[in-house]
């Protein structure tokens, strides 16, 4: 009998041939993002991506990144690659809202991440909840964002009253006792202005003035003229980056001599290309552990992850976003499923979890407080570093 093969034989055992290297291959040695491109888990950023907050928002996205890649290098979770999903909101609710009801259609995304901005993230908490999409991270510590009926939020940082509690215990010491507040006029900016005058009063200071501010200001000339004449020798800057350097820039032209402090919400790294040496002398209020630390685990995987990904500057706000990053990532590990809901009844039982030296706690029912307990003051130096 002749069992010489076909052509058509031949061809087909070639195609075999094939796929079975192809399959073999993908077992020992193809990259992992082209095994497992189809099956990938989607974790969504909404950020400006121009205008004056854009900075700060690239910084953010810069740390969420690399501690999503520095995940799919070490396989993903569970075998499946983290994407991130970039979407511009031009720093404006409507289109939040409007973004976050377009990903709720996406299966593949499982959440959000690093928000910023009060009105954006008081606009963001509502629309989530309605949509199920759980929020992994605000940069912002407004209890307004902590209190029931916003447990879609899954909390990282510290609170704004864990900030300026630390912020009023550390200027006394130093001489520095008469303080003013630079606040927006929206109701996120007095909400915060009347937490600070309360932890003041707790602590028997003064608020000598409440200086308000338009959202979109851009000049704070007369704004740092009424701090001059409260006599106020301690300023605090409530805000983001953008209120942040134009405070500094009016405190230089009016020469203010009252210490400036920005609260976290503002981007040093984004302060320093701006403003640069003028800058030299601000304090920062920081809830994260120093980016430039090198005896902390988190603070060199942070840095490690950095420099794999070719960003070649550290900040307060990236290396918050990438421990954001971290808690979401460890959700995913933990969850029973890769759906919304398990990850966020996972996310809300997580207790004790160490983050290379750092611990996360989320917060518990009906208490109002931050996964990871860090409130510190850290003042810009010659560099653009960080000092403590």
């Amino acid at each position: 009998m002749n069992t010489e093969p076909t052509g058509t034989d031949r061809a087909r055992r070639r195609t075999f041939s094939c796929i079975g290297g192809v399959l073999a291959a993908a077992a020992v040695g193809l990259p992992f993002r082209a095994r497992a491109a189809a099956r990938e888990i989607q974790i969504a950023m909404l950020l400006p991506l121009q205008g004056g907050q854009a900075r700060q928002a690239e910084m953010i996205r810069q740390g969420v990144d690399g501690a999503l890649e520095q995940a799919n290098r070490a396989g993903g979770i569970r075998g499946q690659p983290v994407k991130l999903l970039a979407i511009d909101n031009g720093y404006q609710a409507e289109k939040t809202v409007e973004a976050i009801g377009s990903l709720a259609a996406r299966e593949s995304v499982v959440a959000v991440t690093s928000l910023f901005g009060g009105p954006i993230i008081g606009a963001a908490i509502p629309a989530a909840t309605r949509a199920g999409v759980p929020i992994v991270g605000v940069l912002h510590g407004n209890d307004a964002f902590r209190r029931p009926g916003t447990e879609i939020v899954t909390h990282v940082r510290a609170t704004f009253d864990a900030e300026t509690r630390a912020i009023a215990a550390l200027f006394p010491t130093i001489g520095r006792s008469r303080f003013a507040v630079l606040h927006a006029t929206d109701n996120s900016g007095t909400a915060f202005r009347a937490q600070f005058e309360s932890v003041l009063k707790a602590q028997g200071l003064p608020l000598v003035a409440a200086v308000p501010y338009a959202r979109d200001a851009t000049d704070y000339t007369e704004q740092a003229r009424s701090i001059e004449r409260s006599g106020a020798d301690v300023v605090v800057v409530g805000g983001v980056t953008a209120t942040g350097i134009a405070a500094i820039r009016a405190k230089v032209a009016t020469k203010l001599w009252a210490q400036m402090v920005c609260l976290s919400t503002v981007d040093e790294r984004s302060v320093w290309e701006q403003v640069g040496a003028d800058a030299v002398g601000t304090a920062f209020s920081s809830v994260v552990p120093n980016p430039y630390a090198t005896l902390l685990p988190l603070a060199r995987e942070y840095q490690a992850a950095m420099k794999a990904r070719n960003y070649d500057r550290l900040s307060l706000s990236s290396f918050e976003g990438y421990i954001n990053a971290q808690v979401l990532l460890e959700g995913l590990r933990r969850a029973p499923g890769l759906t919304r809901p398990a990850l966020q009844a996972t996310l809300r039982a997580m207790q004790g979890v160490s983050l290379g030296g750092v611990s996360f706690s989320a917060p518990t029912e009906g208490k109002i407080a931050s996964g990871i307990d860090v409130a510190d003051i850290l003042v810009m130096t010659h560099n653009g570093r960080m000092l403590r």
